[in-house]
């Protein structure tokens, strides 16, 4: 995907088959999301901090979704990688939360 960044497949697991499966582990973890923070009992009104919270979940399920890059398919080779793909993961959750409440 990235030239010596970030590899989606490997010997056991297929490019397509990596991609759709770390998206579905993705998309799960971002759901948990806002049942987690209400089980914390954490609110958050501001959309700019709602938009950090979910730039930490979405770097942090990176990270450990690579790290089991021998069973998921998707591997990093460093940790700002993970920021990357996680700050381009909240703006896409953020323009897609703006498309879907403007009515």
């Amino acid at each position: 995907m990235a030239p010596g960044g970030v590899a989606l497949g490997n010997q056991t697991v297929s490019p397509a088959a990596a991609s759709a499966f770390f998206g579905y582990m993705l998309s799960t973890i971002s759901i948990l999301a806002q049942p987690a923070m209400d089980l914390v009992k954490l609110k958050l009104s501001d959309p700019k901090h709602l938009a950090l919270l979910y730039f930490v979940v979405n770097t942090v399920a990176v990270w450990v979704l690579t790290r089991l890059a021998l069973i998921i398919g998707v591997g990093i080779s460093a940790f700002w990688w993970a920021g990357v793909l996680g700050g381009l993961l909240m703006l896409g959750q953020w323009f897609v939360w703006g498309a879907l409440t403007k009515r």
